[in-house]
């Protein structure tokens, strides 16, 4: 008895589990918090397109509906952009999802040719906003082209665009190889 107890005290498949889980929970942390900080863009994007034509410029000045609108536009902006981000993000990990769906239809291939071609544009969209939100030289272009050095790359940005951009397809894949072996 005693030795089916230290058996089964070290069952590999409850460490790999275990270690599994502790690996996905840490990464996720990291990609959630960096995905929770790329909702900024889309957020700033929203709310500018809103209230930064010149169209709504006047019910600012009136000092009641100024400051109604300058909050409720300020939520409006946090949900249609969490809204966008979320579509996005789902557009760019949604080919790599439905990648290993076994299937017998001969239109496999055109919905994958398809769902890569949306993903390519969601990254493309996400690239362009992360760009204006955490532009990635310190320097105007300009500037970087004729003399080009590379304390003027803001390297903190790019980690973070980057982290934005391939982070939850990475997390996916991270998670597809770990439930191998658990």
């Amino acid at each position: 008895m005693t030795a089916s107890k230290a058996k089964a005290k070290n069952d590999p498949k409850k460490v790999d589990t275990l270690m599994g889980g502790a690996i996905l929970l840490a990464t996720g942390l990291v990609v959630g918090g960096i995905a929770f900080m790329n909702v900024g863009p889309y957020r700033g994007m929203i709310y500018n397109a809103l209230f930064t034509w010149g169209w709504v410029d006047w019910l600012f000045s009136i000092p009641l509906i100024g400051a109604f609108l300058e909050a409720s536009g300020a939520v409006i902006a946090v949900v249609i952009g969490a809204a966008l981000f979320a579509g996005i993000q789902l557009g760019e990990i949604w080919p790599l999802v439905s990648a290993e769906k076994t299937t017998k239809d001969r239109r496999w291939g055109q919905k994958m040719l398809f769902l890569v071609a949306l993903a390519c544009c969601c990254y493309a969209l996400d690239a362009i906003a992360c760009s204006f939100f955490w532009p990635p030289l310190q320097v105007s272009f300009a500037q970087f082209r004729w003399a080009a050095l590379l304390s003027d790359i803001a390297w903190g940005n790019l980690f973070v665009t980057l982290v934005t951009l391939f982070g939850l397809s990475a997390y996916v894949w991270l998670w597809r190889q770990i439930a191998r072996v658990m």
